[in-house]
């Protein structure tokens, strides 16, 4: 019998060829990135009684377990020693000052009712849709997913070919998109910050370069930005039911419903969304951010929840994984909640409200206008 005698430079030839395919190998496990499922049905039991008392429980699937404890940035101690991983990080920053740092009693139950609301559902559903998301490598991390619900008395299950989604905030990202288009609906698209032609996508998926705000305007940046009842008046949608309403607008949720809750200008079409799935941004520094942000947060927040709005479902942002300390607010908060809103409750808000400030802004104007007015006429 004869053997084949291999020489040392092809020997070593072909170790060097299987490491490299070894090499690839791993590298295309370890970079794999796949689409999540299009859409996952999954059913939601009812809540156990008194389950929206506890901050603590969080109802998932057909049980109410405890939420893990997540991993945080450490803190450093006054000694220079970091503390224990688990330490939450203080919301203040170095731009604020001591006396920035007392609150008295009503902003601190105006925090704990601010983090409550994204933290304690308020109604449940039973048929709960997964739509979209991008996972990477085994699945472990899911981003730009968004949950559905399919209960009556909302009418997305049986719309068909009504069906009508908007989608702010794609950077990119379509599963969502497609998935909806998929489900059926009606889908316009929106991100005046990505490099994408305007105009039809796909069958069904419609693309603008627009985004959504307080106000028409064009920002720093050269985007335009319109009001929701202003988008739907271009796009010819008045009158119709949003079906559902998926904001990734860094902050500009707030915007939204400000305009639509608070202010006068515009038309108030928030009545006509019967869904929004929506990534919550809270800010640091809550005294310096007071008057801009969290005092118009509380407010709209309480309006949402007078128009019938309840939050069905939460989960923390599973990219950004920091928890901070806030005055009143009893455990470690995150500052970007994934939430989802039903509108399946009463409707009690006041429509007076809407446009309230402006109206007394201009009252104490033309009040303080008076007045000049008339001690000018006594100089004379």
């Amino acid at each position: 019998m004869r053997f084949c005698h291999l020489s040392r430079s092809t020997s070593t030839r072909v170790i060097i060829i299987g490491a490299i395919i070894i090499w690839a190998a791993i590298f295309n496990m370890l970079t794999y990135r796949r689409p999540a499922t299009v859409v996952e049905l999954r059913s939601v039991a009812q809540p156990p009684a008194g389950w929206s008392q506890s901050r603590r429980v969080v109802h998932d699937s057909a049980r109410a377990r405890e939420p893990v404890k997540e991993r945080v940035e450490p803190a450093r101690a006054d000694t220079g020693r970091v503390a224990e991983s688990h330490a939450p990080l203080s919301c203040f920053t170095d731009l604020s000052k001591p006396e920035d740092r007392v609150f008295n009693s009503e902003e601190k139950a105006m925090f704990r009712y601010l983090f409550d609301w994204p933290e304690v559902p308020t109604s449940s559903c039973k048929r709960m849709f997964k739509m979209g998301g991008l996972a990477s490598g085994k699945g472990c991390l899911t981003d730009g997913d968004k949950h559905v619900c399919l209960d009556e008395p909302l009418s997305l299950a049986a719309a068909h070919d009504d069906c009508l989604i908007y989608s702010f905030g794609i950077n990119y990202d379509w599963s969502f998109d497609e998935a909806a288009r998929a489900f059926g609906c009606e889908v316009h698209s929106f991100d005046p910050s990505i490099d994408y032609p305007e105009g039809r996508r796909s069958d069904g998926i419609t693309f603008h370069h627009f985004g959504i705000g307080r106000n028409n305007h064009t920002n720093v940046y050269g985007w335009q930005i319109y009001t929701l009842d202003q988008i739907m008046d271009i796009l010819g949608h008045k009158g119709r039911t949003i079906h559902y309403l998926k904001m990734d607008a860094e902050g500009g949720e707030f915007d939204m419903m400000a305009q639509q809750l608070l202010d006068g200008d515009g038309e108030f079409v928030l009545d006509k969304v019967e869904q929004i799935g929506f990534e919550v941004h809270y800010r640091l520094d809550p005294r310096l951010e007071m008057g801009d942000f969290y005092l118009l947060a509380n407010e709209t927040i309480r309006s949402m929840r007078e128009l019938g709005f309840n939050m069905v479902m939460w989960e923390y942002n599973k990219v950004v994984w920091q928890r901070y300390m806030f005055p009143g607010v009893e455990r470690p908060v995150s500052l970007l909640y994934e939430i989802l809103l039903i509108k399946n409750g009463p409707d009690t808000w006041d429509r007076s409200k809407r446009g309230r400030r402006q109206r007394e802004a201009a009252a104490a104007a033309a009040k303080a206008a008076a007045s000049e007015a008339a001690a000018a006429s006594r100089r004379r």
